[in-house]
């Protein structure tokens, strides 16, 4: 049977469209899948020229005429796409059109800020104005996306993957256990105060996974290489103190590790946003920080404290698996309000 859902993304480093369809799969739903970038990697590279040459470059036009072509099938209703960064305004505005003419509609789920400078298209901002409904993980950004004209905006959280995002045994991974564990890259919003907390914390065992932070000298002797799915999950699992930042330049009030961390039963030391609040109750499915200062005393706190630390996780990975909080989950939210839209 022709599926009525297309997801368009990427399954590349475990995409959040990926991660939809397979669990949408695995539930026995019936799921189309656009891959945006076949045969290609994400590289910096391939994200600039995608930015500034989007009208030569051949993968982004392969992109868009791929999109045309899946949503000439009469049996799709309803299309999500995962940020779109590549799409044309011309290719959205027609499977827009041919979509809602059928009762369904095209969403976009915003990972990230579109007005931010390192992610800022002009013809992104243009296509995200042509989608039926834009769904974005930020709510400070809503009100900017409206201004920009965009048709109707939602607020949803990021999700975790089951696969990924679960308990396992670190050291059977090879993951040996340590005091603070943080696993992303490198970038001006994170370093002061990682660097900060890694100088308060300098007598505690320390990793830091990710791209970016052997050139800072105070952490290139914690940094440990990248890691992705399951050694993820064993490299925060591993550690006592798992520290969730997030980025303002990207106008977070969670980010992906808010839901991640918790799913994968690690102790999430989170900062103190209004959202996290809002999801998680403070010392009982988690503990928040709002100063590095904090953020040092809480980390030596906890580490010295490990059992106290292991109750709080226990807490908070109840907390999320038992709620509708998967990507999955998030996917059938996007779909129920393309839904309500096109039945009013």
């Amino acid at each position: 049977m022709p599926a009525e859902l297309l997801m368009v993304g990427t399954r590349a480093h475990y995409g959040v469209a990926g991660c939809m369809c397979d669990e949408l799969r695995e539930r026995g739903q019936e799921v189309g899948f656009l891959e945006l970038y076949p045969g290609w990697s994400k590289s910096t590279v391939h994200r600039v020229l995608a930015r500034l040459l989007p009208g030569v470059n051949p993968q982004v036009i392969r992109a868009n005429r791929h999109i045309t072509r899946a949503i000439a099938d009469d049996a799709v209703r309803f299309v999500i796409v995962t940020n779109g960064r590549e799409l044309h305004p011309a290719a959205i505005s027609e499977a827009r059109q041919s979509l809602e003419r059928r009762g369904g509609g095209i969403a976009c789920f915003l990972c990230d800020d579109p007005f931010n400078p390192v992610h800022r298209c002009e013809s992104w901002l243009q296509a995200l104005a042509e989608y039926t409904l834009v769904v974005s993980t930020k709510r400070q950004v809503i009100p900017d996306l409206v201004a920009a004209g965009c048709r109707r905006v939602q607020y949803a959280r990021f999700g975790y993957h089951p696969p990924i995002h679960r308990p396992v045994n670190p050291k059977a991974l090879g993951f040996l256990k340590c005091d603070i564990g943080f696993a992303g890259n490198a970038d001006a919003d994170r370093l002061p105060i990682l660097r900060g907390l890694a100088e308060g914390t300098s007598d505690l065992s320390f990793n830091l996974y990710g791209h970016g932070w052997s050139a800072d000298p105070v952490l290139r002797a914690i940094t440990q290489p990248q890691v992705v799915g399951l050694h993820y999950s064993a490299a925060m699992l591993a550690a006592t103190v798992c520290p969730c930042l997030v980025r303002r330049a990207n106008r977070d009030g969670h980010v992906m590790r808010s839901i991640e961390l918790p799913a994968v039963g690690a102790f999430m030391l989170a900062e103190r946003t209004e959202e996290h609040q809002e999801m998680f109750d403070e010392g009982v499915h988690c503990d928040y920080w709002g100063s590095v200062e904090e953020l040092i005393d809480k980390s030596r706190w906890y580490s010295s404290n490990p059992r106290h630390a292991a109750y709080i996780a226990h807490a908070g990975h109840a907390h999320v698996v038992a709620a509708p909080n998967t990507y999955a989950d998030r996917a059938l939210e996007v779909v129920q309000m393309l839904r309500s839209m096109t039945t009013h």
